[in-house]
C-alpha cells in the first residue's frame, strides 16, 4: 500500500517595520541559526513561512531564518509601541509621538493625584479655606513645573 505524506508550508508576504514583522497578535523577528538577531530593512517585504512542523521561518533575501518572538532585551518599549501601532520608529515624528504619549501619561497621573486630594478636602464637612488654597497652589505649581519640563524636552524641528 502506498501512502502519500504531504508537507504543506504556508508563505505569507509581510511588511517589515522596525526590523520585525507582526502576524496575528504576535511580533516576530528574524534570527540566524547561531541565535543572533538579523535586522531586516524597514519597510521592505519578507515572506513569513508557517511550516507544517508548527515553526515559523522567514524567507528574506533568498535565505531562510528562524522567526521567533524577541525577548525583552531585544526590543525597547518604544519599538514595541511602534510595532503595535504599525508605525516606523525611524521617523522622527513617530519618536516624538511616543515621547509625548509617555509624558502625557505622567502628566495625567499627577493631575489625578492632586484632583483626588482636592476632592477629599472639599468633601469634608467644614474644610479650612487656607488648606484648600495651599493644596491648589501646590497642585498648580507641580503642573506648571511638569509642563515646563515637558516643553523643554520636546525638540521642535
Amino acid at each position: 500500500m502506498l501512502r502519500n505524506n504531504w508537507r504543506v508550508d504556508i508563505e505569507i508576504n509581510r511588511k517589515v517595520i522596525n526590523g520585525a514583522v507582526r502576524f496575528g497578535k504576535k511580533i516576530y523577528a528574524a534570527y540566524m541559526s547561531d541565535g543572533r538577531r538579523l535586522m531586516m530593512h524597514d519597510w521592505s517585504w519578507t515572506r513569513l513561512i508557517m511550516a507544517s512542523d508548527g515553526n515559523f521561518y522567514f524567507k528574506y533575501l533568498d535565505k531562510i531564518y528562524y522567526a521567533k518572538e524577541p525577548e525583552g532585551k531585544d526590543l525597547t518599549k518604544a519599538e514595541i509601541w511602534a510595532l503595535e501601532n504599525n508605525l516606523d520608529l525611524s521617523v522622527p515624528h513617530v519618536q516624538q509621538m511616543y515621547f509625548l504619549l509617555c509624558k502625557n501619561k505622567s502628566f495625567h497621573q499627577y493631575l489625578q493625584k492632586y484632583m483626588d486630594r482636592l476632592i477629599n478636602l472639599l468633601s469634608q464637612i467644614e474644610p479650612e479655606e487656607q488648606e484648600i488654597k495651599n493644596a491648589m497652589r501646590e497642585m498648580f505649581k507641580e503642573i506648571r513645573a511638569l509642563h515646563n519640563k515637558i516643553a523643554d524636552e520636546i525638540l521642535i524641528e
